[in-house]
């Protein structure tokens, strides 16, 4: 039992030389470490992510299910955490509980110790998680040819949950605070959501339905650390103004809307600003916030990044081409080509005359990161030339990175598969770590 009397004196020996600060850098990239690994490797069974990760001398020590080797540990993920997707154990971590010891050799970095507490739960569809267990974890992170690993683990004190903890409600896990805020001389309604100790903070953006506020999307995320602000669209539910659509005879995709719409997300990150001014802001959106929230972040500096959900990147008119085109069909990508489809967006004529709105002017003017996620069965939106001018955009230095779902359309934000949110979660995560 080497290994154990070696983590064991270290952890005896913490009193004498204290954990890193929680502002440090060092602290900050553990604190991210632990996050991609368990997000990555336990909770989206990121199995090549995991096997990159751990050691090859790997020594997993459990106060329950016994000592595992690296081979035994990887057989065990799979076989008991990755197994069954309908019924997914996760894992949260009390992110205040992190302590972080590093390890130095001749006074130069190889490692690292880190400690806290994290919480178990099971995950089923249209369930919320059940909370199955907390316990405290030791983690020891060695790093390997410029990659941070993991080297030993102690998982133990595993206990049952507690019916008063706020873990085992979650209702207790975020505060909710119905607010109303001032856009163009219009008053908008809408909720906050703030979870302890978030991570980030986010404002939902709508697409183009007359769209309430998007109250379970917003507790999705809270639950996952992230604060959000959801809210009433212009002339919809508990807000002023007039709602703009073509179930009411009216264009919702002139400039003229489109900028409104864009005007009334910048407010709403203004008002999410002033309760969390020590977080990252970004604005996360569907289909028609493709238009806008390029727009938004351009209008307003206190947008650090954003996530969109089905959203286009060409033009306004192009757009509704490739839609009159499609014609609803569900199967038309099993009878079109993309080049059928591009001929068509390129030189159909317009059934409508406006002024149409170019998101790629707005986005070659950001600096901030971007994420899309994009179903390649879309007859909305043809996602392979969304792809290809991302793709330009990448090559002028622009953050920007993307996710392909080959068994999706349009609903990469309210399918009963939940790859799309859950990668955009840890990457919302991943974002915040990395800005703070």
């Amino acid at each position: 039992m080497k290994h154990i009397n070696i983590i064991v004196f270290l952890l005896i020996s913490f009193s004498a030389k204290a954990q890193v600060d929680k502002d440090s850098d060092l602290f900050v990239e553990f604190k991210k470490q632990d996050s991609v690994f368990f997000e990555r490797g336990f909770n989206l069974c990121d199995l090549v992510y995991l096997e990159n990760h751990i050691s090859d001398d790997l020594k997993f020590y459990h106060d329950q299910s016994g000592f595992q080797d690296r081979i035994a540990f990887f057989e065990n993920t799979k076989k008991y955490i990755c197994s069954n997707s309908e019924r997914k154990p996760i894992r949260k971590v009390d992110p205040n509980s992190l302590e972080v010891f590093p390890l130095h050799n001749n006074g130069v970095l190889y490692g690292a110790i880190q400690k806290g507490i994290h919480y178990f739960y099971l995950r089923e569809e249209g369930k919320e998680d059940l909370w199955t267990s907390t316990a405290k974890f030791t983690t020891v992170w060695v790093l390997e040819n410029e990659i941070w690993k993991v080297s030993e683990v102690l998982s133990y004190d595993h206990q049952n949950p507690i019916a008063e903890s706020p873990q085992n409600g979650t209702e207790e896990l975020w505060a909710s605070q119905d607010v109303r805020f001032e856009s163009k001389g219009v008053s908008l309604a809408g909720t906050i959501y703030k979870p302890k100790n978030a991570l980030a903070a986010v404002v939902l953006v709508h697409g183009s339905d007359q769209v309430p506020r998007m109250t379970e999307f917003a507790k999705l995320l809270a639950k996952n650390g992230i604060s959000v602000l959801t809210y009433d669209k212009r002339g919809v539910g508990e807000s002023g103004g007039v709602y703009a659509g073509p179930e009411v005879g009216t264009n919702n995709i002139d400039p003229v809307n489109l900028t409104l719409l864009a005007d009334d997300a910048s407010a709403a990150v203004d008002l999410l600003h002033q309760q969390n001014k020590n977080i990252p802001i970004g604005l996360v959106g569907f289909s028609q916030a493709g238009w806008i929230i390029p727009m938004a972040a351009n209008k307003n500096s206190l947008v650090d990044f954003m996530v969109l959900f089905s959203c286009p990147t060409i033009t306004t008119l192009e757009q509704l081409r490739f839609q009159f085109y499609t014609d609803g069909q569900a199967d038309f990508w099993d009878n079109h080509t993309e080049e059928d489809a591009r001929y068509h967006i390129k030189h159909d004529d317009d059934r409508y005359q406006f002024k149409s709105t170019d998101p790629k002017v707005a986005l070659s003017r950001l600096a901030i990161p971007g994420l899309w996620l994009f179903g390649e069965k879309d007859i909305q939106i043809p996602v392979g030339l969304c792809v290809e001018q991302l793709n330009s955009l990448k090559v002028q230095g622009k953050p920007y990175e993307y996710s392909l779902f080959s068994t999706l359309g349009h609903n990469t934000a309210s399918s009963k598969i939940t790859a799309p949110v859950d990668i955009a979660v840890q990457w919302i995560k991943q974002k915040a770590l990395d800005i703070k």
